[in-house]
This record gives C-alpha cells, sequence and structure tokens, in this order.
C-alpha cells in the first residue's frame, strides 16, 4: 500500500512538472485573467494531491506535514510568478489552503475519530487509503490534462 502511495505521490509530481513546462513556455501567449484562472486551478489541485500523498507516506512525521506546506507555498509562488504580480499572491494562497486541506484528508483518512466517525480495522484503512488516492489522483490527472489542453487551444 505504501509503494501504491508513493507511485501515485510520483506520477502527480511528474504531470505536475509536465504542466508547468508548458506553461512556462507559452507564459506570454495567454493573458492576466487567464493566467490567474491557470495559477489558482493547479496550484490548488496540484497542491491538495501532494499534500495527501506526503502525508500518507509518512503520517507520523511532524516535518512532512512542513515540508508540504512549504512545497505548496513555494509551488503556487513558482506557479503564479509566471504569469503576473497578482497571480504570486493567488498561486501562494490556493497553494497553501490546497497543501493544507490535503494534509487534513490525510489526518482524517489515518484516524477518523478525530471527525468522530467510527474507527475502521487495519484491512478497512488500506482500502479508504487506496481508493482515496486513486480519486485524488485521477482528479490531478483530469485537472492538469485541461489545463495542458488549454494551452494548446
Amino acid at each position: 500500500m505504501e509503494l501504491y502511495v508513493f507511485l501515485s505521490l510520483l506520477l502527480n509530481l511528474l504531470l505536475g512538472l509536465l504542466v508547468f513546462k508548458r506553461m512556462f513556455q507559452s507564459r506570454k501567449l495567454f493573458s492576466d485573467r487567464f493566467g490567474m484562472i491557470v495559477t489558482t486551478n493547479f496550484s490548488g489541485v496540484f497542491n491538495f494531491s501532494i499534500g495527501l500523498h506526503l502525508y500518507l507516506v509518512m503520517p507520523d512525521h511532524f516535518a512532512i506535514i512542513s515540508l508540504a506546506i512549504v512545497i505548496g507555498i513555494g509551488s503556487g509562488v513558482i506557479i503564479g510568478a509566471i504569469v503576473k504580480f497578482h497571480s504570486v499572491l493567488a498561486g501562494f494562497f490556493h497553494g497553501t489552503v490546497g497543501t493544507l486541506m490535503g494534509t487534513m484528508l490525510g489526518v482524517i483518512i489515518i484516524n477518523p475519530s478525530l471527525c468522530r466517525l467510527p474507527a475502521v480495522n487495519e484491512a478497512m484503512l488500506n482500502q479508504t487509503i487506496v481508493v482515496l488516492c486513486s480519486f485524488i489522483t485521477i482528479l490531478t490527472i483530469s485537472t492538469l490534462g485541461l489545463i495542458y489542453y488549454s494551452f494548446r487551444v
């Protein structure tokens, strides 16, 4: 199960890098409004996925949570800096919020009693982790695919 989560994390990172590279190549072709929309969507969904997967890879380390937040802030600012200065603020905000939401979802998956949900056994926990990692990965693939396609149009 840990291998599946780690491979899913690598897939999300590679897709994010591919879309970022394409966005950097065509940065002069789109307007400020389009850049702002791409920044908010890309940094929010991408960092949500990264925060969730990083927490599920190593759930007991506080340094991983801090690292995920720093990665979310950094990637949001880098994505926003491609367009204009006001996109940097949007990238910062959506990167931070996306990472924190992904990390919080990871915490709830590991320990559902925090939200007064019924506790689950180990087999149910592994099944929940695999299903939600798959869903988040599919969501990230579809969102980044739509963003990638919008650069071609």
